[in-house]
């Protein structure tokens, strides 16, 4: 792996460490009901056809993989605000103690207003009261969102094996 490939993991398993940042734009998204968000969302980051990924999520896929029920992989959360999908995350249901905070995006002009980190830090709040421990990793030059991580109380960690 080279250093531009390097990962940044952080980990929160405590909720009395978690700093929430509310913020009522801040919502889960169901891909049926939100389709057109989505679809205006993801095509702003070159996803087009159905089956075009951004961060492993495809329209295609949706429904199956990122359901409102989260009977799928994992859930998508957005930064709603005046009829448009400002940011958008999801986490990812993984076997074991943990779930995965992922795929974090802030639309180009909506950056520096701390989207991000309100919606990071109502997914995290959600993963923790489920009583599940909050990972995520990005590449070790993201400082932006190594802040982000850390502003919700998440800290550096090192997964198993690595």
């Amino acid at each position: 792996m080279t250093n531009s490939e390097a990962s940044y993991w952080c980990r929160i398993d405590d909720i009395r460490r978690w700093i929430p940042h509310p913020a009522p734009q801040v919502r889960w998204l169901d891909p049926a009901g939100d389709r057109e968000l989505l679809r205006e969302y993801l095509a702003g980051f070159n996803v087009h056809r159905e089956t075009d990924t951004y961060f492993g999520i495809s329209m295609a896929r949706m429904p199956v993989d990122w359901p409102a029920d989260g009977t799928g992989r994992g859930k998508l959360c957005g930064f709603v605000e005046d009829g448009r999908l400002l940011a958008l995350a999801g986490v990812e249901f993984l076997p074991g103690d943990a779930w995965e905070l992922r795929a974090v995006s802030t639309w180009p002009n909506a950056r520096g207003r701390g989207l991000a980190k309100c919606l990071c830090a109502y997914i995290v709040g959600d993963i923790l009261a489920q009583g599940r421990a909050a990972v995520c990793e990005t590449n070790a030059r993201n400082l932006a969102m190594q802040r982000v991580m850390r502003a919700i109380g998440m800290e550096p960690w090192a997964p198993p094996g690595s």
